[in-house]
């Protein structure tokens, strides 16, 4: 084989691997980020329709299983933003994927507190979903919509961003491995 040879199979084995084991799965927790936003979007839209809909007390009855489970699809999307999060972090970075997550990551870092004060507010309502409640409920989700809509949008771009880096750089490792190999 030569030496030659032995040093593009070895820079081809070294690209293949840090695909698999770090580009790969970052691209895949980015991607699981996506779509828990996409969750919880749909849940606080789902939450504010029914805080709205809900104000008769036989509609609240009605009402109460849908309001638990979309409270519970938004915990569990925001469990897996989280843990995708943690994950993320610790795989390896080059300097230019951490330049760009350290300028997306305070969007991040923006919007979570903002949701979790929603949350607190929609807890309270799911939990007793009194009239009251609802439509204490339904004033929060309004007053920061706007807020959250913001923050929400500028992290989704971030987090895209960040996926079509990975997914480039993957790219270009694969075809630096490729063009090695079909030169031996």
């Amino acid at each position: 084989v030569g030496s030659v040879g032995f040093y593009g199979m070895k820079k081809t084995h070294q690209g293949l691997r840090d695909i698999g084991s770090n580009q790969l799965p970052s691209v895949v927790d980015l991607l699981v980020i996506q779509e828990a936003l996409a969750v919880v979007a749909r849940a606080n839209g789902e939450l504010a329709f029914l805080a709205i809909v809900t104000t008769e007390e036989e509609a609240i009855e009605q009402n109460k299983a849908r309001l638990n489970a979309s409270f519970n699809a938004k915990k569990e999307a925001r469990a897996r933003i989280s843990q995708s999060i943690k994950n993320y972090e610790k795989v390896p970075f080059s300097k230019e994927e951490g330049d760009l997550w350290a300028s997306g990551k305070p969007f991040i870092d923006q919007w979570l507190p903002m949701d979790d004060i929603a949350n607190q507010l929609i807890a309270s309502a799911a939990e007793n979903p009194t009239k009251e409640n609802l439509l204490k409920m339904q004033q929060a989700l309004a007053k920061t919509r706007q807020e959250r809509g913001v923050a929400y949008a500028k992290m989704l771009a971030a987090v895209s961003k960040q996926v079509d880096f990975n997914v480039a750089l993957a790219d270009r490792i694969y075809a630096d491995a490729n063009q090695l190999s079909s030169t031996i």
